[in-house]
């Protein structure tokens, strides 16, 4: 098993932060401009940190006799049992708290159905409707792409050429902002070729550095990977204050944005994965981000439901910070969040993830692949395969 990333942990709480900071703060604002009003770009840091992982996982575990099945048993493994309880929870919840209009927004609109969301097909009805759903679920958009995402990339990576990566990830690029343009915001911004750049940025990645020569040259070429990224990052400054110049139709969704985001993030996992001793390697190793990161999946699940479940107990109102009392409320749910997100870490999470990590892909090839690996791919893939 591979030991883990420090900076990847701290990519993730740094991503889990910019959607805490969006949902508890910069939406009862109304933050429109500044910094608050990227935190939504949580979600798109998540994308690519994903397609970079699965694309690193998928090209290395590419020869195994048992490629489909341990892909997706350790994904099942990681990702239903905080799923399955926040479904369960949503349906008990409706129950008790339905009837009661302070909690409306948490139950309503009534659409898409459960089972919808059992499928991971939530994501269809929420285009259809124009509408997040269920407040209690509305983030969980996120995890239908991200499975539909699954569907797609374990199938190109193990019957098409390696080759074939970048070009479609660069098409992706391409064509993200057009897709996006063609649909209406809330088509977009869930579907999975609405946000399919963000994805394939992170597999740009991955085959990079899984390429010898293409690591090589990245390993070699780190000044120019860092000034690339602090070029995007001031483009990403410049989007906070300008937003429509990004293509911005609202303070969530654009048709550029998303894309130039996906560069930024992927050009700043390119340089912590090929200079350890980079500031922003440093930045994302701090322990805080670290601790943040490996609790971030049940952040994400539970922060919108515990954030307006306080408020509604306490005030009988939705969400605010008008007031001190609004802040300390605000704070008082961040902490429960994280305790009760690692309390499902450690109860939950941790068990699971080693159930799933006892299933090991094999070095024996079932199928002829499309291609013949070089030497250097050749003679690396047993180690590669076998540790994970």
């Amino acid at each position: 098993m591979r030991s883990r990333i420090p900076q990847l942990d701290g990519l993730r709480g740094l991503a889990i932060l910019l959607v805490l900071g969006w949902h508890l703060v910069a939406t009862p604002l109304d933050a429109r401009t500044g910094p608050l009003s990227l935190a939504w770009a949580g979600v798109d840091l998540f994308f690519v940190l994903s397609g970079y992982l699965i694309a690193d996982i998928l090209l290395k575990a590419r020869p195994a006799a048992n490629y489909f099945r341990v892909f997706y048993l350790r994904r099942a493994c990681r990702l239903l049992p905080l799923y399955a309880l926040a479904l369960l929870t949503f349906v008990a919840a409706r129950g008790l708290l339905a009837d009661r209009p302070v909690f409306a927004p948490l139950f309503e609109p009534d659409r898409p159905p459960v089972w919808a969301y059992a499928a991971f097909t939530q994501n269809f009805g929420m285009a259809w409707s124009d509408t997040f759903g269920p407040g209690w679920l509305a983030v969980t958009w996120s995890l239908a792409v991200e499975v539909q995402f699954y569907l797609v990339l374990p199938v190109l990576v193990r019957y098409a050429r390696p080759s074939v990566l970048p070009v479609v990830a660069v098409g992706s690029l391409l064509l993200g902002p057009l897709v996006r343009g063609a649909l209406p915001p809330v088509a977009g911004y869930v579907s999975l070729v609405g946000r399919a750049d963000s994805f394939f940025a992170g597999v740009l990645i991955a085959y990079t550095l899984w390429h010898p020569a293409w690591s090589r040259l990245a390993h070699a070429h780190r000044p120019l990977v860092k000034a690339a990224f602090v070029a995007f990052a001031v483009g990403v400054g410049l989007m906070s204050v300008r937003p429509e110049a990004f293509g911005a139709v609202t303070p969530w969704y654009g048709t550029f944005t998303h894309t130039w985001l996906a560069l930024t993030f992927a050009l700043a996992l390119l340089l912590t994965l090929t200079d350890d001793r980079s500031r922003v390697t440093r930045v994302l190793s701090l322990w805080p981000l670290r601790q943040l990161g490996t609790i971030s999946y049940g952040v994400y699940l539970t922060h919108q439901p515990v954030h307006r479940l306080a408020f509604g107990f306490a005030t009988g109102a939705e969400p605010a910070l008008d007031t001190p009392t609004d802040a300390a409320i605000t704070l008082l749910a961040l902490v429960l969040t994280l305790a009760l997100s690692g309390l499902l870490a450690v109860t939950v999470e941790r068990g699971f993830i080693a159930l799933g990590r006892r299933a090991r892909y094999t070095d024996r090839v079932a199928v002829p692949l499309t291609d013949t690996p070089p030497p250097a791919w050749r003679a690396a893939a047993p180690a590669a395969v076998t540790s994970r």
